[in-house]
């Protein structure tokens, strides 16, 4: 997964030339909290109380940020 998101990253700053990439998990999906900090994401925020429609949930979500 890692790689994949390299791969993303690279278009973003690259292709795209965005500046800044944001991305989120799940409250306890440390998978993918550990992808993100791996792939050079840094915690910027924590959002509580967010409606998930799709699922019919409530969850807490942590925002990561990149700066390229």
């Amino acid at each position: 997964m890692p790689e994949a998101v390299e791969a993303v990253i690279d278009y973003a700053l690259n292709t795209l030339e965005l500046t800044d990439l944001w991305c989120a998990y799940y409250e306890g999906n440390v998978k993918s909290q550990r992808v993100q900090e791996k792939c050079g994401f840094r915690y910027h925020h924590t959002a509580y109380d967010v409606p998930v429609p799709l699922m019919h949930d409530v969850r807490t979500h942590h925002v990561n940020l990149y700066v390229g």
